[in-house]
């Protein structure tokens, strides 16, 4: 998504946000529903949802790279 590679620090924080999001979903069983409202066939939705988030937060970074 950045055209470069993370860094350590970078990969962890990306680690621990991932995993904070499925704690977060866990809490609130409908929320994953609500942030992706259809279904991959044979793919958890609690799954589907942290990537959802993860790749939500990644597209937001400043350094993201758009083409016009």
């Amino acid at each position: 998504v950045l055209g470069r590679m993370p860094s350590a620090r970078e990969k962890d924080r990306a680690a621990s946000f991932f995993h904070q999001q499925g704690e977060i979903f866990q809490e609130e069983p409908n929320a994953p529903a609500k942030l992706f409202p259809g279904r991959l066939e044979g793919v958890p939705e609690l799954e589907i949802a942290k990537w959802v988030t993860f790749s939500r937060a990644l597209l937001n970074l400043d350094e993201f790279i758009t083409r016009e």
